[in-house]
């Protein structure tokens, strides 16, 4: 009998602890799925309607980036880009939290809004949000970027490649600041 009732109390005792193991895990989920809208409604809360200047990096004025490079800007390498190379772009950008989720900064240019880049929160920080930048009339690619306090400095190349392995800190790539005002 005794044994019987040991045994009665083992089973309970274990059902007891899969139900919570279930219930927690199930928590968790459900928290998991949650983070990316916490986090998106924070960002709206701080940032929404906020502007940017914005600024592009250049190891060369606009003279000899058109000798050499027939472009301007043509790009800074990683020791240019922490340091004074930086040319004001005079677009200003805004950022917005659109329905569908993502965070959008866009700019105006000609009366017509166009878009430079697109967060998707993926978890809970800052960090779990994946940019992209458009790409063409139809799609979105992923951006390399760098975030400084917040959303407060965000610097994105849309040529750096984003996997660090492939990555050379002597190669010039196109960077640009959007610094919030």
């Amino acid at each position: 009998m005794r044994e019987r009732i040991g045994g009665l109390k083992y089973a309970i005792g274990k059902a007891t602890q899969e139900q919570s193991s279930a219930e927690a895990k199930a928590r968790a989920e459900q928290e998991q799925r949650e983070a990316p809208k916490i986090l998106l409604r924070q960002l709206k809360a701080q940032y929404d309607g906020a502007s940017y200047s914005f600024l592009q990096c250049s190891y060369a004025g606009q003279s000899q980036c058109f000798k050499e490079a027939g472009v301007f800007p043509c790009g800074c390498n990683e020791a240019e880009r922490h340091g004074q190379y930086w040319y004001d772009g005079d677009i200003f950008h805004s950022i917005s939290f659109p329905e569908d989720g993502t965070i959008l900064i866009s700019y105006m240019w000609l009366n017509k809004r166009y878009s430079a880049l697109r967060g998707t929160p993926k978890g809970a920080t800052i960090k779990d949000i994946v940019w992209e930048q458009p790409e063409g009339y139809t799609g979105w690619r992923p951006v390399w970027i760098a975030l400084k306090d917040g959303l407060n400095r965000i610097t994105y190349s849309k040529d750096r490649p984003i996997d660090n392995a492939l990555y050379s800190p002597s190669q010039r790539y196109s960077y640009q600041l959007l610094k919030k005002q």
